[in-house]
């Protein structure tokens, strides 16, 4: 059996899936979610668990059967853990799984060993890189297709998609700017000369464009970026619904994506488009994460 922790938002929760999707597929044996250790999915924060809201094989672990991969008696190793970082001093992460547990090394990037793991193994990490899954592509594709109908105004949404050249837009603003080690990581990728340099590459490629605007910060948005083109605010779902959100996205003609986003890079990696255009940033180019036929502009 193999074990993934579940953490995250919808697109590492994705990752996580794929990850242990494809290893039980090599080995020939059952995987299951763990749900239970990182304990902060909660009604009220933006990070919750979606992944029920795919056809996927929902198998959950239990807690007799995370005890064969994680210790039990935890108090102590976060106790610890809380007097060190109260003093600066590193933590230790890796503290409270035993030895059949594989922790991602950091850096996360594509490594090989981790589809020789053997059975009975835990997985614990983000597993970002399509190298690790994108041969069982056709079988994710339909893992995460939507269990239940849309709401009434995603379906509405999805109709203007379907009749139009439609251009999706993800900006991600949120943690982008409160977070400093996240935007220091992502200073110069996600520009506003990036999107419009976006823009105008779809305008010279593409007939009446219609522009679909995702974003966690969509009122801002409608204040500050205007587009001469038809446009859409897609601003009805909140973040607990961001799988209908990536839905539409995927649905989409053309994909404008937000730099390191796995949200975003998953929506163009879901799109069936048969001509579908996929625009990344180009200072987030990296070929662990975008394997499929892409185009990338600048940022500056």
């Amino acid at each position: 059996m193999i074990i993934v922790n579940i953490m995250g938002g919808l697109g590492n929760q994705m990752n996580q899936y794929a990850m242990a999707r494809k290893l039980s597929m090599l080995l020939d044996v059952e995987f299951k979610l763990d749900c239970i250790t990182s304990k902060y999915y909660k009604k009220d924060f933006v990070h919750t668990y979606q992944l029920n809201n795919f056809n996927i094989n929902e198998n959950l672990a239990t807690q007799k059967e995370l005890a064969k991969f994680i210790k039990q008696n935890q108090f102590f190793y976060k106790f610890s853990n809380q007097i060190k970082r109260s003093f600066g001093f590193k933590i230790c992460r890796n503290g409270i799984y035993r030895s059949n547990c594989y922790i991602e090394t950091q850096p996360p990037q594509f490594d090989e060993k981790v589809l020789q793991l053997p059975d009975n193994t835990y997985l614990h990490g983000y597993f970002a890189s399509f190298k690790y899954f994108d041969d069982i592509r056709d079988v994710l594709v339909e893992d995460f297709s939507l269990k239940n109908p849309l709401s009434e105004k995603s379906a509405e949404a999805l109709q203007q998609i379907k009749s139009s050249n439609s251009v999706s837009i993800h900006f991600r603003r949120g943690d982008f700017l409160s977070n400093a080690d996240v935007k220091a990581q992502l200073e110069g990728i996600n520009t506003d000369e990036y999107y419009r340099n976006a823009i105008n590459y779809v305008a010279q490629n593409i007939e009446n464009p219609h522009f679909f605007i995702f974003s966690d910060e969509i009122e801002y948005l409608k204040q500050n970026f205007k587009i001469d083109y038809p446009i859409t605010y897609m601003d009805f779902n909140p973040p607990q619904r961001g799988f209908e959100d990536m839905y539409l996205m995927s649905q989409c003609k053309t994909n404008i994506l937000a730099g390191v986003s796995s949200f975003s890079y998953w929506t163009g990696y879901l799109n069936n488009a048969p001509d579908k255009i996929v625009i990344i940033p180009q200072n987030a180019s990296n070929e662990d994460f975008y394997p499929y036929p892409h185009v990338e502009l600048e940022s500056k």
